[in-house]
């Protein structure tokens, strides 16, 4: 599972030139060109089959512990091992929301621990390190857990300004005739949106899918965006794209 996970979060950006999906077959390190000078030296890679094997037993059979702790772990384990030449810590932050929607605890990816770790990078480096280092698991577990609490305010507050502008679109759109309201929803969740998404979404002609995106092209709901070749044209809802993206959930 883990290979290929790793194949598809490497698909068409930076590393997909290196072997994703293959456990790497050569020493790495993290933090300089020099392994001397090195933040960090995973393990070597001919032990990596047996630690691997180790990391998946926990996730499989985790132990009687809370939840979060057990993801904590699960991640500082996988970032220790460093199994691929690129793309681990990109895979090992999509592993904390994966884990915690099969486990049931996440109804959806709805927690975003990715941006606190970069707002943060160098205390989440020494707290994992801490715990290489000195076994100072203590140390880990509260950077980790500080970070989920932020993290899960912030959805908390990014989804009522979601909610609030979803009502403000259709007070906006009450007095207008057709059916450019059913894609308010769609708009929330994801916002960009092409003319064929609205075909498909709502069984209607390429011509009246058109005429909706303009319509609310025209309310300032969404604006074109510049056109790729050989792709189709996009609209983007701004203001969702503007919760989406502010640094504070709050706008500020």
């Amino acid at each position: 599972m883990i290979k290929a996970l790793h194949v598809t979060l490497m698909v068409g950006v930076r590393g997909e030139d290196k072997q994703p999906g293959v456990i790497r077959d050569r020493p790495n390190w993290i933090g300089s060109n020099d392994p001397a000078t090195a933040r960090f030296v995973p393990p070597p890679h001919n032990e990596l089959a047996a630690l691997l094997e180790d990391w998946e037993r926990f996730i499989c059979e985790t132990p009687p512990l809370p939840p979060l702790v057990a993801c904590a772990l699960l991640h500082y384990q996988f970032e220790t091992l460093h199994p691929f030449l690129d793309g681990n810590g990109r895979l090992g932050r999509l592993l904390i929301i994966l884990f915690l929607v099969q486990e049931g605890h996440l109804p959806v990816a709805l927690l975003y621990l990715s941006t606190y770790f970069e707002q943060h990078k160098q205390e989440y480096y020494t707290a994992l390190q801490s715990v290489r280092e000195r076994g100072a698991a203590d140390m880990w577990l509260q950077y980790f857990l500080g970070a989920v609490t932020i993290q899960a305010n912030d959805a908390v507050l990014r989804s009522e300004r979601l909610i609030d502008l979803g009502e403000k679109y259709r007070r906006q759109l009450a007095g207008s005739r057709g059916r450019a309201h059913e894609l308010i929803d769609a708009l929330l969740a994801a916002p960009f949106i092409t003319t064929q998404a609205v075909v498909k979404r709502l069984n209607i002609s390429t011509t009246g899918a058109g005429n909706m995106l303009r319509q609310l092209e025209a309310e300032g709901i969404l604006r074109p965006t510049r056109r790729i070749p050989g792709r189709s044209y996009r609209w983007v809802a701004h203001e969702v794209m503007d919760v989406l993206r502010s640094d504070r959930a709050d706008g500020g």
